[in-house]
């Protein structure tokens, strides 16, 4: 599904960002990638998307190497890949309900499914109250769930996210990391960033990969059956 081979990547430090980072990740992986802030853990995700060019290296995701995609290719690769960065890039003059809607718009889906399909995901996240509400009005809590249930509304083959946890308290925690527990259960490959070591014991088949000064210094095992 992931492979990451050789990979490494500096700005303007001399010290590069990611050194030296050999992973490879199966479908219907749950991994929790953990570091402390300036590991480098945002700076790889980023990199699983295609938005930070590498400096040598190379990511397949699902045999392709994503810095080989052309113009063309990229928009329908981004499409499988649900995506929660820090910077949640909602509309926020739209609603809750048209944030979340807005992937499933892109893709031609009719007006029945949308309709279901939101509000059952909305449901999961305790947000079926806020449909109506701007997303500008929301709590960070809140805006955090909508740009988590936007990124999954279309069942992505991968979500990447960065820190999606952070603004939540105990409970809803525990709502999201459920929710994308059982999309890894039908087979969706997720990774997340966290500084919370705490996390993947709420996730008993997740995997565990550590990143330091931008090095893989650990990692648990997975398997393509598992």
């Amino acid at each position: 599904m992931i492979q990451c081979l050789h990979v490494f990547k500096t700005y303007d430090s001399p010290n590069p960002v990611l050194q030296d980072i050999n992973l490879e990740i199966f479908q219907g992986d749950f991994v929790f990638l953990l570091g402390k802030s300036g590991s480098g853990k945002s700076t790889f995700l980023k990199a699983l998307f295609g938005l930070t060019p590498l400096d040598r290296g190379h990511i397949f995701i699902e045999g392709k190497d994503i810095s080989q995609l052309t113009p063309r290719e990229v928009p329908y690769f981004r499409r499988e890949v649900g995506t929660v960065f820090q910077d949640f890039k909602l509309l926020t003059h739209k609603s809750v309900f048209k944030n979340v809607a807005l992937p499933l718009e892109i893709v031609g889906r009719d007006d029945l499914f949308i309709q279901k399909r939101v509000h059952t995901i909305l449901s999961d996240l305790n947000l079926d109250q806020k449909a109506d509400v701007p997303c500008g009005h929301l709590s960070a809590a809140e805006q955090q769930r909508v740009a988590i249930a936007r990124a999954v509304v279309n069942d992505p083959v991968i979500f990447l996210g960065d820190e999606p946890t952070a603004s939540l308290d105990a409970q809803e925690v525990r709502q999201v990391l459920r929710l994308l527990d059982d999309m890894r259960i039908i087979g969706t490959t997720v990774v997340l960033t966290t500084h919370n070591a705490s996390l993947p014991a709420m996730v008993p088949q997740s995997r565990v990969v550590v990143l330091h000064q931008g090095r893989l210094i650990e990692q648990t095992a997975s398997s393509p059956s598992s």
